[in-house]
């Protein structure tokens, strides 16, 4: 299959601990409605995954934040569990919960927790992210677009909810949707590599190959060691039939690229292409 969909799932731990705390510290609403949050209460001992004598649910909430970092997800979930006790509107709770649950594979915990964190926070779209990010990780590619779409709703310039949503797409063989996804990134992000990339490949797909050529041409002419946009644009070259541009293309990939794994079916197709584009 020469335009292979670039179907990779972005890290159900994008919204992170990391990134939470931070809204912590600029004031985010949801964040801010726990009481004294920024406050050291008297007794607690230390930071971190290994705090001691907690006082309230920010706390707990905290802690757990540190736990899923470490990846102690069973320490993390109890943690922010004692947080949704104490508070039992805690949004980032349930949602950080929910991805805990999502790492361990526990899709009807994490589902049942990023319903809740809607139920509370409905224009928080990071949590539709995530509850997205868990259809598409459960093979249910309609139910992720649809909710990428309620992501979108909230926040129209979610980049990250285009590119999955679009990747979304273009499994299930829509790539023109999956190019309307990945369009609209470049209209946020004019320098969203990966955007150009993927929509060469969609439009690939739909043998538009000159449209696929200019988004390759394009990448490598901001980032010339994007090595899967060079290997492309040997292929659609070669079905453009100019042969000796795709054998010159494909001799600089094998040139540059480097002799590791994630490479090998590349490199072995492009050493026999440049063969065949030889004779």
């Amino acid at each position: 299959m020469i335009f292979s969909n670039n179907n990779l799932k972005k890290s159900v731990a994008m919204a992170t601990c990391a990134l939470a705390l931070a809204w912590g510290a600029l004031g985010t609403a949801y964040a801010d409605s726990v009481t004294d949050q920024a406050e050291q209460p008297q007794g607690k001992i230390g930071i971190g995954a290994n705090a001691t004598n907690l006082q309230n649910a920010y706390d707990y909430w905290e802690r757990g934040c540190f736990k899923k970092l470490k990846e102690d997800y069973e320490g993390a979930i109890a943690d922010f569990t004692v947080a949704i006790d104490k508070q039992p509107d805690y949004v980032e709770a349930y949602n950080n919960r929910g991805l805990c649950y999502t790492a361990q594979g526990n899709f009807a915990l994490a589902l049942k927790d990023f319903d809740k964190a809607i139920e509370l926070a409905p224009d928080y779209a990071d949590v539709y992210f995530n509850k997205a990010e868990l259809y598409a990780l459960s093979e249910q590619p309609q139910e992720a677009i649809e909710v990428y779409g309620q992501c979108l709703k909230v926040n129209p310039k979610h980049i990250e909810a285009y590119y999955n949503r679009g990747n979304s797409y273009a499994g299930l063989g829509q790539y023109q949707a999956a190019i309307g996804d990945y369009t609209a990134i470049i209209d946020i992000d004019s320098e969203y590599l990966d955007a150009y990339y993927v929509r060469g490949n969609a439009y690939g797909r739909l043998k538009q190959y000159e449209k696929a050529l200019a988004d390759y041409e394009f990448v490598l002419s901001k980032f010339k060691s994007f090595y899967a946009a060079r290997f492309m644009k040997g292929l659609v070259l070669e079905r453009l039939g100019r042969k000796e541009e795709a054998r010159e293309t494909f001799e600089e990939f094998l040139k540059n690229v480097p002799d590791i794994d994630v490479y090998a079916d590349r490199i072995a197709t492009a050493k026999e292409l440049v063969e065949e584009l030889k004779k």
